[in-house]
């Protein structure tokens, strides 16, 4: 049976395509700086995918939650626990993978598809 609480150690990551990080800069508003701290790293937090795609925290959490399938468990997005806290998994991180950058493009253009940008970043909602 596959884990289902993978344990995974924070590393740099400075791979990163400069278009990636520019789509992102272009549809958030965030800086160079700002997005290279946020996708520097082989995980980001939930609420940093949240942010960046401008998709809701929960739906995020369904894309890590495993599904059965008749080839065993699949996730959308591949859920870490860099951080054990005595013998249990700690907080849940998302690795930073090629199916979470493909999710990161994939949302971003529908976004900017449809014309939607996120550029308020003080967490309150735009009215």
């Amino acid at each position: 049976m596959e884990n289902l609480f993978p344990i995974i150690t924070i590393e740099s990551d400075q791979t990163r395509d400069l278009k990636f990080i520019q789509l992102i800069m272009d549809n958030t508003g965030l800086s160079k700086k700002e997005v290279e701290s946020i996708v520097g790293y082989n995980v980001i937090t939930p609420l940093q995918l949240s942010l960046i795609t401008g998709r809701g925290i929960s739906a995020i959490q369904n894309l890590m939650r495993p599904l059965m399938t008749m080839n065993g468990f699949y996730t959308a997005l591949d859920r870490v626990y860099p951080f054990k806290i005595f013998d249990r998994p700690g907080p849940v991180f998302i690795h930073f993978n090629k199916k979470c950058e493909d999710y990161i493009i994939k949302a971003l253009k529908l976004k900017s598809k449809h014309g939607r940008t996120n550029s308020n970043h003080s967490g309150e909602r735009e009215r």
